[in-house]
């Protein structure tokens, strides 16, 4: 199901009307600002791929803008890196309702749906998620349960 066409969305809209798959549709945004994040994506990548893509690149790109544009923005970025973890925890949340083992979750987080501008994105990276190989949650130095 498409949106509501406005003049924010008419040009994508038609992208997506015009395309037959989801490369199709990539190779369409080639000349936007979003092409390169889905240019090297293969072309038999499913949606949550090409959403990952999409919302590391909107996320770097948000977040680069922010930094050398000189002014002090401070809470913005907060808000930024709460939104990235937000989507980090969403992508976990969907593979456990898939069933995938943990092995696989940590994998998927460290490789692909993990954003590196989060709060937690080091944490992610250090052997899974919460630190744990096996995915499950850790305790912080303070004995605090945490993911």
């Amino acid at each position: 199901m498409l949106p509501d066409e406005n003049d924010l969305n008419v040009d994508w809209l038609e992208i997506a009307r015009q395309s037959e798959t989801l490369h199709d549709a990539a190779t369409a945004m080639g000349g936007t600002p979003w092409g390169s994040a889905v240019s090297d994506i293969d072309s038999d990548a499913t949606l949550q791929e090409y959403e990952d893509a999409l919302d590391r690149h909107y996320y770097h790109e948000a977040i680069s803008a922010l930094r050398t544009s000189g002014q002090s923005h401070s809470l913005l970025l907060r808000y930024l890196r709460s939104e990235i973890d937000h989507r980090n925890i969403v992508n976990l949340l969907r593979a456990l309702r898939q069933k995938l083992p943990a092995e696989q979750r940590a994998g998927l987080i460290r490789e692909r749906w993990q954003i590196p501008q989060g709060k937690s994105a080091a944490k992610c990276r250090t052997g899974g998620f919460g630190g744990r190989p096996d995915g499950g949650l850790a305790q912080d130095q303070h004995g605090d349960r945490r993911a």
